[in-house]
C-alpha cells in the first residue's frame, strides 16, 4: 500500500543537476521514458512491402459501395477488402458497444462449445465409456448388443439432464461457483446407493 502511494512520487520528473553524485557516478531514478515523435502517415493510407502506398478502401459490410468491392488488399495477403467485411463489421460494433458486443460474442461462443460438448463429443465418449466398461467386466462379445440396448438411452438421459442444467448454471451461478456447482451436480449423479 505504501509503494503504490509512493509511485506518483518516484514518476516525477527532476532536473538532473539536482542529484547526488557519489563518488562520480550521478545517482539512477527512476522516470518514464520520453514520448515516440508523432507519425506523420495519413490515416487512410497501408504501407506495403516495396514501400508504395495505397489508399484504404474504408467502407462497413453493410454499404453496397463499390469501394467495398475493391481489389485493394489488406497487409500484402492476397484477400481482398471483400474478405475482411465480417471482422471490419465486429471491430465496428466493438468500437460502438464494446459491453454488448463482448457480452453476445460470450453467449455465441458459450452456446457453440456447449453445442459441440453435447452433441459431438458426448455421444462418443458414452459410447466408448461403455464398450470400455464391457470390455474390462471380461465380456467383449457383448459390446455390440450392449450399445445398442443402452447407448441411446443414455445419451438422451445425458441431454435431458446436462443441457437445462448448463444454461442454469451459466446464466444464474456466479462465474466463481460454475465449476463447483458442476462438480456437485456430476458427484450427485454419479453416485448412487446400492
Amino acid at each position: 500500500m505504501a509503494m503504490a502511494s509512493a509511485l506518483p512520487l518516484l514518476l516525477v520528473s527532476r532536473p538532473v543537476s539536482a542529484l547526488p553524485t557519489v563518488s562520480g557516478f550521478r545517482a539512477r531514478r527512476l522516470a518514464l521514458p520520453p514520448q515516440p515523435a508523432a507519425i506523420a502517415v495519413p490515416a487512410a493510407t497501408l504501407s506495403r512491402k516495396d514501400g508504395r502506398r495505397e489508399p484504404l478502401c474504408t467502407a462497413s459490410c453493410c454499404s453496397g459501395s463499390s469501394a467495398a468491392a475493391g481489389t485493394a488488399t489488406a497487409g500484402g495477403s492476397g484477400g481482398s477488402v471483400q474478405d475482411w467485411r465480417l471482422l471490419a463489421w465486429y471491430l465496428m460494433a466493438l468500437d460502438k458497444n464494446p459491453v454488448m458486443t463482448k457480452a453476445v460474442t460470450s453467449a455465441v461462443l458459450t452456446l457453440a462449445g456447449d453445442l459441440i460438448c453435447q452433441f459431438i463429443f458426448s455421444p462418443i465418449f458414452i459410447g466408448v465409456f461403455m464398450s470400455l466398461l464391457v470390455t474390462l467386466e471380461g465380456k467383449p462379445s457383448l459390446v455390440v448388443p450392449k450399445l445398442k440396448q443402452e447407448w441411446s438411452s443414455s445419451v438422451m438421459a445425458n441431454w435431458q439432464l446436462w443441457i437445462p442444467f448448463q444454461f442454469l448454471n451459466f446464466y444464474f451461478v456466479p462465474q466463481k461457483l460454475q465449476v463447483l456447482v458442476n462438480l456437485a451436480a456430476d458427484e450427485e449423479c454419479s453416485v448412487k446407493p446400492e
